[in-house]
């Protein structure tokens, strides 16, 4: 029976071709805590290309594109590379592209996010008893 376990990646490529979802989340910087970050995905509020995903070691690749439902707000985002270890803010925005057409700086949208500010002013929604 051949064993699976043994494929390397490319010489020359230091970063891996796929990387579980809870680490990508958690390298990109949505959440403080590689836990938070899987149990973000357990609880269902993460989809790889429009799939529900439950299971934190599903592997992503470049060129998925993810819809966090995170509290608050919700990130329609596009996979572009991965990361070895976790960075700064500056390497977290470069694993990524938003696609939800977020009017909003992502460096700006980001910090915001990390100190839990809202990405937009209150005032700028609807009254409770309009929205739907």
């Amino acid at each position: 029976m051949a064993r699976h376990g043994n494929r390397a990646e490319p010489s020359g490529s230091p970063l891996p071709a796929r990387q579980r979802i809870d680490l990508f989340i958690w390298h990109a910087r949505f959440l403080r805590t590689r836990s938070a970050a899987a149990d973000l995905v357990r609880k269902g509020h993460v989809r790889v290309n429009a799939l529900r995903m439950t299971q934190p070691g599903h592997s992503l690749k470049p060129g998925d594109v993810l819809t966090l439902a995170l509290p608050g707000r919700t990130w329609i985002i596009r996979v572009e590379g991965f990361a070895e270890r976790r960075g700064s803010s500056e390497e977290g925005l470069a694993l990524y592209t938003r696609l939800d057409g977020a009017g909003v700086d992502q460096g700006q949208s980001l910090s915001r996010l990390v100190k839990g500010e809202q990405a937009f002013p209150s005032e700028a929604l609807a009254p409770k008893a309009n929205r739907h």
